[in-house]
């Protein structure tokens, strides 16, 4: 469903600009003042809803996967960079900003938080209200909510530095066939 946010006190009505070459899925969501950039994949049962906050906007050959929510508190806003890969069940509330070619695990709570460049936030981890660098990386499960920890955040691992570059190219693949078929 592609569809208008509700008016209320704070929010003007919009209705979401989704880029042409995009691939939603029928069972994905998007709501209101959402800009989705060129070569977007929306996988089934995600949920894009601008109805709360300002806006949201998702960068080019972004691709929100399965299950992921993008959502944000009333005056804010959550800006995704391009080339970011949200994974299976992650959940970005905003304000947020996700930087360029970042990856956001499976089950990844991010929160009212800043993502640098190229970071790597694996699988089942928790950002809450921090900034975590360009190219740092989150292992798997751990949670980052003091300003201290994310500042001692290693480099993101050699054997994960080219992972989201498959992620995107497979992802950008989908979403051309799946615009072929009419999605």
């Amino acid at each position: 469903m592609i569809g208008k946010n509700p008016k209320t006190s704070w929010k003007a009505m919009s209705s979401p600009v989704v880029d042409a070459s995009c691939a939603v899925a029928d069972t994905a969501s998007i709501i209101g003042n959402a800009t989705i950039g060129k070569h977007v994949n929306v996988a089934p049962g995600a949920s894009i809803r601008s109805d709360e906050g300002e806006r949201i906007i998702i960068g080019d050959e972004s691709n929100v996967q399965d299950n992921v929510v993008i959502h944000c508190l009333k005056g804010g806003e959550v800006i995704i960079g391009k080339k970011v890969s949200m994974a299976h069940g992650a959940i970005i509330h905003g304000p947020a900003i996700i930087g360029d070619e970042a990856f956001i695990g499976f089950g990844t709570v991010v929160a009212s938080s800043r993502i640098g460049n190229k970071a790597f936030v694996s699988h089942n981890a928790t950002v809450l209200g921090v900034t975590v660098g360009d190219r740092r990386f989150v292992a798997p499960g751990t949670v980052v909510q003091c300003q201290e920890d994310a500042d001692a955040l290693p480099p993101v691992p050699e054997g994960l530095a080219g992972f989201n570059d498959e992620v995107i190219e497979v992802n950008c693949a989908l979403a051309e066939g799946n615009k072929a078929l009419g999605k």
